[in-house]
């Protein structure tokens, strides 16, 4: 292609940007979508009227031309005032004009697609501007911030001029999440819940009505009932392999092959949410991982399943527990109770070396927990993190391979240890302590 081919092409593509009258639908409102760019509102007109009801008292329309429109005393007191910048734009807008700094747009990517014309000062305030390292897990070097910001601006440019098409892609995008969740989320996404059998997770606790919706799971059993999970909850269950714990019935196999499809469903839109909204707290969001096909449940909702794991082998072995005993504790009592628990282990019950050999073949994991403790960097922690490596200690003492005997020297331990951080409570319990 010639370079007069060329200029022609670009000065074409300047017109199509530059000039409103290409972007006009008659169909739709005449007045600017924002005060900025001259994007053409995507509601359609009212009957009788130029514009939509958001912008029917407008007077800047998408040509760039003004109207005069006289306002009703009314409607003066009904409109309400413009709501005043945030803090980081009248920063901005100062230093731009203290500066003389004008920010390109995307009318400028067809002038110069690669930004080659702007100075590295340039660059790197046109960078700033649009605050393009918020969305990298990394600052990006000095020397690729041309190609980045080269980048952005024809995204930018793209997306002006297919706004329409960009609408409808997110609006068809919406109803597919919408349609793929209410398929495999059962009865949860159509009905209310009162038709499931049970009104609480089983793991959690948590009362079915306050788990958010997106992550709530229900399916109907072969004995006619419906039962409501907590997606992490039911995923976890799967990968024990346990069955319905509300009626001891295998989990179908259908039914689990729906769940994992739905949580690598979830996954991926939560990867995608997060990289949109950068706050998965704002967003209501709790970010999912799965790594060799085990769900990585948040710790505070994972330490809680963990104990009631430890908690129930305890009590099928005939003695009382309680999760208040540990759940919520403080750093520092979790600390104390490693201390107790230590010193029972040590010399306290009696335990010969050949039963802890039994009972815990590898002690490097409780000999640095109980290191740590001792010496107080253990307190740095998240208390969740804490008890979750305690539980995974008493998990292991706890393993079914151990005869009777041992399993109930096991539990007395670790009761006697509870007696320590708990001593009212664990003894009214189990008054045998006396």
């Amino acid at each position: 292609m010639s370079v007069a081919s060329q200029h022609a092409l670009i000065t074409a593509k300047q017109a199509v940007v530059s000039s409103p009258v290409c972007l006009v639908n008659p169909a739709l409102c005449m007045a600017r979508k924002s005060r900025g760019e001259p994007i053409q509102c995507p509601n359609r007109h009212r009957a009788g009227s130029r514009f939509c009801g958001k912008h029917s008292n407008t007077t800047q329309l998408v040509d760039g031309s003004r109207r005069s429109q006289k306002t009703s005393p009314i409607q003066s007191a009904k409109s309400a005032p413009m709501p005043a910048p945030s803090p980081q734009i009248q920063k901005r807008e100062s230093a731009e004009k203290s500066t003389g700094f004008q920010p390109i747009t995307h009318l400028d990517y067809f002038r110069d697609p690669g930004c080659s014309k702007l100075s590295c000062a340039d660059v790197t305030r046109n960078y700033r501007y649009y605050q393009l390292d918020k969305y990298r897990s990394s600052p990006m070097e000095p020397s690729s911030r041309r190609s980045g910001l080269s980048g952005f601006i024809r995204t930018l440019a793209n997306c002006v001029l297919h706004a329409d098409a960009i609408i409808r892609l997110q609006r068809a995008v919406r109803r597919n999440r919408v349609r793929i969740s209410a398929y495999n989320r059962g009865i949860a996404a159509l009905s209310p819940l009162t038709q499931c059998n049970n009104t609480e997770d089983f793991f959690s606790f948590d009362l079915l009505t306050e788990i958010n919706p997106r992550y709530l799971f229900t399916y109907k059993d072969l004995d006619g009932f419906h039962y409501g999970f907590h997606i992490h909850s039911f995923i976890e269950l799967i990968n024990r392999g346990s069955e319905n714990p509300y009626n001891r019935a295998p989990i179908p196999m259908t039914v689990a092959d729906r769940a994992r499809k739905y949580m690598q469903i979830l996954t991926t839109w939560e990867r995608l949410d997060s990289k949109t909204v950068h706050n998965a707290v704002a967003a209501g969001v709790n970010l999912l991982q799965q790594k060799q096909g085990t769900c990585k449940l948040p710790m505070k909702a994972l330490a809680k399943l963990k104990l009631t794991n430890v908690f129930q082998k305890i009590d099928f072995l005939g003695y009382q527990t309680d999760m208040d005993w540990l759940y919520e504790k403080s750093a520092l009592v979790l600390n104390n109770f490693i201390k107790a628990l230590y010193r029972t282990w040590t010399f306290q019950l009696g335990i010969s070396d050949d039963m802890k050999q039994r009972i815990l073949p590898d002690q490097t994991e409780f000999d640095s927990i109980t290191d740590e403790a001792y010496r107080g960097s253990l307190l740095k922690l998240n208390k969740h993190r804490i008890l979750t490596r305690i539980l995974d200690i008493l998990d292991k003492m706890l393993h079914p391979d151990l005869d009777q005997d041992t399993q109930h020297v096991v539990a007395i331990m670790i009761i006697h240890s509870l007696y320590y951080i708990e001593p009212r409570r664990v003894f009214i319990s189990n008054p045998w302590l006396d």
